[in-house]
């Protein structure tokens, strides 16, 4: 075992308790983080002791799960298995908010009260996040802890990281509906959920979350891999189709990483994409569906793209929908990065047809999108929260435009999402 490793391993062993087991297993992978920044995971696997013999890809009960940022020299998530523990560390004995913030500081370096808050504490548990002033971050550093009746340590998971303070651009918020009300209008769109209660789909318009930036001049996409992805828009057009269809290939799970690359090497950037292959993947894709959706020239637009360290996956996305987004036709091409052509892709109509297909088709709708606005406004709310700007890397502040109500297509009810 490199020596590096023996050492990290040696640390593990001591932080967590772990006398009573051995390193059973252990890889390092190239992983992404929340902002899309590469770096290298070390994931190891620790067997109990009294484990006896045991397959290729199980974990025995007991058995711990960590990861390790190398980059970052700390713990980004310990698991043991069926939340049997048999570490001889107690952290939490008496299964305080402060014993589990303890914890949590001492994993990552932050500190509690600035870094990161209690957001929920339910006695062997608490879940903390980020927030700056009392406002929410999208994305925020999140940490969970869950312990035992005893105290010992069964889960503690990271995601993301505590916002630097140089990225982030402090401002008071004043932005108010009625300042931006064409933006928001705009967001109240026409949907066709599906309601399991009445068997059919139901018209209805609705709030399209979205952020709107405090100059109350800029959109920012409400879920965070869309801020990250590159932006496309482009209609996919085609006079003839082509012959075949695209050579699929087994999509290969992450390779394990020499371990001199991981502690010598920088990660390379995969996030950015320059114009050039932009313009590939957009060629790609095109020759991918004038292959396999011939006859469906003007009906796909390609959203976006989302690099990886292997693929570049390609959204598209049906032109022609008016279904809530989640349940929005879409296709995802993935792309190799060595080769920049379309090697797989998956197609969310049969999954669609299979789950709805008894379902009857919505009403027309009979009230106009001037109408439905009017009626929603009561109902609108704007939540300001910092989101992360991917293009200026900073945190800007934004009014988070959502609202758990709608207004039905045909009668012009409001009726709560929760009951579409």
């Amino acid at each position: 075992m490199d020596h590096r490793i023996q050492a990290i391993a040696k640390t593990t062993q001591v932080e967590f308790g772990l006398e009573n087991y051995r390193l059973a297993r252990h890889a390092i992978f190239q992983k992404q983080d929340a902002f899309g920044e590469s770096y290298y995971q070390l994931s190891m696997e620790w067997f109990p002791l009294t484990a006896g013999n045991v397959d290729e890809d199980e974990n025995p009960a007991g058995t711990a799960v960590i990861d390790y940022h190398i980059q970052e020299k700390r713990f980004e998530s310990v698991i043991f298995v069926m939340e049997q523990s048999e570490s001889t560390s107690l952290p939490f004995k008496d299964k305080t908010v402060e014993e589990m913030a303890s914890f949590v500081e001492r994993m990552t370096r932050y500190q509690f009260g600035r870094d990161f808050s209690l957001l929920h504490f339910y006695g062997t548990g608490a879940t903390f996040h980020s927030e700056i002033d009392g406002i929410r971050l999208s994305p925020s550093f999140q940490a969970e802890v869950n312990c035992d009746e005893e105290g010992k340590l069964l889960a503690f998971t990271t995601f993301g990281k505590a916002p630097d303070q140089n990225a982030l651009i402090r401002q008071e918020f004043h932005l108010t509906l009625e300042e931006v009300e064409p933006l928001v209008q705009e967001q109240v769109k026409l949907f066709e959920f599906p309601s399991e209660k009445m068997g059919k789909f139901v018209s209805a318009y609705t709030v399209d979350e979205v952020f709107i930036a405090a100059d109350g001049l800029t959109c920012l996409p409400f879920f965070a891999d869309e801020r990250m992805a590159v932006a496309v828009g482009e209609l996919l057009e085609w006079a003839e189709p082509l012959n075949g269809s695209i050579d699929r290939q087994p999509m290969e799970p992450s390779q394990a990483i020499d371990v001199e690359k991981a502690f010598q090497a920088i990660p390379a950037d995969v996030c950015g994409l320059s114009a050039g292959e932009v313009e590939q993947c957009s060629s790609a894709v095109l020759t991918a569906l004038r292959m396999e959706y011939p006859e469906e020239s003007g009906k796909w637009r390609l959203k976006m793209l989302q690099p990886k360290q292997q693929y570049i996956s390609a959204f598209c996305h049906f032109e022609e929908s008016t279904t809530s987004d989640i349940l929005r036709p879409r296709l995802v091409l993935f792309i190799d990065r060595a080769t920049m052509k379309v090697v797989n892709l998956m197609d969310n109509r049969p999954m669609l047809q299979g789950i709805f297909n008894s379902f009857k088709s919505a009403e027309p709708a009979l009230i106009d999108h001037e109408t439905a606005f009017e009626a929603m406004v009561p109902y609108i709310t704007m939540e300001p929260i910092y989101v992360y700007d991917f293009r200026s890397k900073t945190y800007v502040l934004c009014g988070l435009i959502d609202s758990d109500q709608a207004v039905d297509a045909v009668s012009g009810n409001i009726v709560a999402l929760e009951e579409l």
